[in-house]
């Protein structure tokens, strides 16, 4: 058990938050995961989506308006907007002569770029702009 913890918490950082989980299943996400949020709380594990359906249709969910959701990995969600938005999105990084390290998050066309020392919060940043980029694109589309 103590090991199976220690994965976990390696991996946590590798998952993207819940509101921003939310916002992908109102866009339509909907792939197999190694995680689920269920009204908020994170839950490890191989899920298939199709679990997912299930656990919303329940008679308990229902009743007690549980919210259930995959939880994609960032790579995950930055792959599926991608195909959704049709711009390349490219990532690396750097490190400057007095041994910072940098990372660069960006959407080709010059929609957006971030250059940040903080691989988490750039990562959730950029997360957020290309969710708003493709809800822009979506938008337009009606």
């Amino acid at each position: 058990m103590e090991f199976y913890h220690l994965q976990y918490n390696i991996m946590e950082k590798e998952f993207i938050q819940y509101e921003e989980a939310l916002t992908l299943k109102e866009l339509g996400f909907n792939e197999d995961g190694f995680g689920m949020f269920m009204d908020g709380d994170f839950i490890p594990g191989i899920i298939l989506y199709k679990q997912i359906k299930k656990m919303e249709s329940t008679p308990i969910s229902k009743k007690r308006g549980t919210i259930v959701s995959i939880a994609p990995l960032y790579q995950q969600a930055f792959d599926w907007l991608e195909e959704r938005c049709y711009y390349n999105i490219s990532y690396e990084t750097y490190t400057t002569s007095d041994d910072v390290r940098h990372y660069v998050y960006e959407i080709s066309g010059g929609i957006c770029r971030y250059d940040t020392t903080d691989k988490k919060v750039g990562k959730l940043k950029f997360l957020k702009k290309l969710i708003e980029t493709v809800k822009n694109k979506n938008h337009g589309k009606k």
